[in-house]
């Protein structure tokens, strides 16, 4: 039985293992021209403040660069740039204070950002490729775990399963053969219903 169960779990490593490998995905727009679709050319905030105008400029060409990155051939999904990267590398100076004007009553301020024209492609689908390694490794480990968690569970299941028939000195073997199979048989179905 022994054997059996080390030989099962033997099979199972071996075929986590041999699965295709993803994590080194390969070149992105092969012979296609370089450049970005739909690529943003200024954004405009509006608030109450020159401040508060600004800041709403920021968070709407971080938006509209997240939807940019996903319109391309092949949609670059993975990584998202954050605030420090669009002001550093993306953003043609700090931006400028556009036209105010009144709604209602109220005076609102506006702030305009300009997107650079000539973004540094290559370095984002770079960034975009290691998010998506990363990705993918925290799958694999995950994955990993579960299969030493099922692992670790059949061998303490049939370590069990020994113990008890010894201890019953083999008077219920076949009830403790079916309680087993139960146990197997309901951890198997809430494997299931989860995923």
């Amino acid at each position: 039985m022994m054997r059996t169960i080390m030989l099962a779990a033997l099979i199972g490593l071996l075929w986590c293992f041999t699965g295709d490998s993803e994590a080194q995905p390969g070149p992105q727009n092969g012979g296609k021209p370089q450049g970005f679709v739909l690529w943003p050319r200024e954004v405009s905030g509006y608030r109450k403040s020159v401040e508060g105008a600004e800041k709403d400029a920021i968070e709407k060409a971080l938006a509209r660069l997240v939807d940019c990155l996903k319109s391309q051939d092949p949609p670059l999904e993975s990584w998202h740039p954050d605030e420090a990267y669009l002001k550093k590398n993306l953003l043609d100076g700090p931006g400028e204070q556009g036209k105010d004007f009144e709604l209602d009553g109220v005076k609102w301020k506006a702030w305009v950002v300009t997107f650079k024209d000539s973004p540094n492609w290559s370095e984002m689908i770079q960034l975009n490729q290691t998010a998506q390694r990363r990705e993918i490794s925290a799958e694999r480990q995950t994955m990993a775990g579960y299969v030493l968690a099922v692992l670790t569970a059949l061998l303490a299941l049939g370590w069990g399963y020994l113990r008890l028939d010894g201890w019953t000195n083999g008077r219920f073997t076949r009830w403790v053969c079916v309680l087993a199979a139960a146990i197997v048989g309901l951890a198997g179905l809430g494997w299931l219903t989860s995923n």
